[in-house]
């Protein structure tokens, strides 16, 4: 027992009076721990942009395709709908249906007009009671009944006093334009030189022939056999020339037709 106590003393005394070891190899030896790099794979815990990966279901954006819904434009393609200016073409429609509804017009609607009446395009104003007009295609001269202008181009007669102004008055009235013809039963359908017999209307509904007596352009004139309307264009003259219009007034013709001397 005493050896034993007595060796216990002796490495106790040699452990204290030992000199202590060198701590560097020990702690060189972190270098295994220095495998914290190991542990430093937090890395691999910061792999949570993995759970970031949140962008994933950030692809929200595929969602917001939404502009694809927004392709409402092609929707929206209603313009080729609003091609309606094609249905608007109805004014083509209306065109053909308002013209020859005016053409006709006054037949209806003016009561001085002759049912009977017909429509006629004046192509050429020969003088002031002579016209030519289109009738059923063809162009034929209307001589007017109850009337006579003084002459302007009868080769047989010189000018005469106002018959250039009537000329132009007539042309004025009738020039291209629609007017009405009627025959009248108690002159015959022609005169001698094969021209029609007609009374003439304007669209207005005023009758050219009496017109012309009335404003002092031309002479109430019967042949033979008394018209239809003779006493209204006697009225008619007389008026004029109580008046003094046109012809018959003293500064023209005072009421003569008489000849125009040409000037020397």
């Amino acid at each position: 027992v005493v050896a034993a106590t007595l060796f216990g003393i002796i490495m106790l005394v040699a452990v204290l009076t030992a000199p202590p070891p060198k701590p560097k190899p020990i702690v060189t030896t972190a270098p295994v721990a220095t495998t914290a790099p190991v542990a430093t794979t937090a890395p691999i815990a910061t792999a949570a942009p993995v759970a970031t990966t949140a962008p994933v279901a950030t692809t929200a954006p595929v969602a917001t395709t939404a502009p694809v819904a927004t392709t409402a434009s092609v929707a929206t393609t209603a313009p080729v709908a609003t091609t309606a200016p094609v249905a608007t073409t109805a004014p083509v429609a209306t065109q053909v249906i308002e013209t020859p509804t005016q053409e006709i017009a006054p037949i209806t609607q003016s009561a001085t007009i002759p049912q009977d009446a017909i429509p006629v395009r004046v192509v050429k104003v020969t003088d002031g009671d002579t016209i030519r007009v289109r009738l059923n295609t063809q162009d034929v001269t209307l001589r007017l009944i109850g009337m006579d202008t003084p002459e302007t181009v009868d080769p047989r007669k010189p000018v005469q006093c106002f018959g250039k102004e009537a000329s132009a008055y007539a042309k004025t009235l009738l020039n291209n334009t629609t007017v009405y013809i009627s025959a009248d039963t108690t002159q015959g359908d022609t005169d001698k030189y094969q021209r029609l017999l007609r009374y003439v209307w304007l669209e207005d509904g005023r009758m050219f022939n009496q017109l012309m007596i009335n404003e002092g352009y031309a002479f109430e004139y019967t042949y033979n056999t008394p018209y239809t309307y003779q006493a209204a264009f006697k009225s008619a003259q007389a008026d004029a020339q109580q008046a003094q219009r046109g012809l018959w007034s003293p500064t023209t013709c005072n009421g003569v037709a008489s000849d125009i001397i040409p000037v020397p």
